[in-house]
């Protein structure tokens, strides 16, 4: 398992940052996710859809300060970009 990891990091992933995203949820929805696989798709699919939105709204503020730095305001309001940006991060 060492191997296989040090390999994934050495020649697989890029060089960049990896975020590893985990999922837990109460006991009970977990065994109700183990007897139903719709369920559990159902529940996988939020899961995906709640990170993706996550990339999405980062990948905007940051395109956003980029377009603005581009277009020669030095950042604009950053009280105004974090406000844009939800807590849970």
């Amino acid at each position: 398992m060492a191997q296989t990891a040090a390999h994934l990091v050495d020649r697989v992933f890029p060089d960049v940052d990896v975020r590893q995203w985990v999922l837990t949820v109460p006991k009970p929805l977990r065994l109700a996710m183990a007897m139903n696989a719709e369920l559990c798709r159902e529940v996988t699919r939020a899961h995906i859809g709640a990170v993706s939105a996550s990339y999405k709204r980062r990948g905007q503020v940051t395109l956003g300060r980029q377009q603005q730095e581009v277009q020669g305001d030095p950042g604009g309001d950053p009280e105004e970009a974090a406000a844009s940006v939800p807590s849970s991060w």
